[in-house]
């Protein structure tokens, strides 16, 4: 048995935040990435980041944001399409 829909997109993907900025540089992705160990995608304004559990690091990530001069927008968690969880399987059957 392979599980329902969403057994299978918390089982085989990581979860992911997505945090929109007024502005995006590289000096804060970069103070960032030595403050947190998750990692991090850059997309224009957006910051992309891996995280385990939502409640307890989200703040801590906004946290490092702000205190990095970075101004908070929009936070969104991202949850993968079933389309996403097949392409992980197939990439991971090779």
């Amino acid at each position: 048995k392979i599980g329902s829909p969403e057994q299978l997109r918390e089982s085989l993907t990581i979860p992911k935040v997505e945090i929109r900025l007024a502005q995006v540089s590289d000096a804060l992705v970069n103070s960032l990435r030595k403050l947190i160990p998750n990692t991090i995608e850059v997309s224009d304004n957006n910051l992309i980041i891996d995280v385990t559990d939502h409640d307890k690091e989200n703040p801590t990530l906004i946290a490092a944001i702000t205190s990095n001069g970075g101004q908070v927008q929009e936070v969104t968690q991202l949850v993968p399409t079933l389309e996403d969880v097949y392409l992980q399987i197939v990439k991971e059957t090779k």
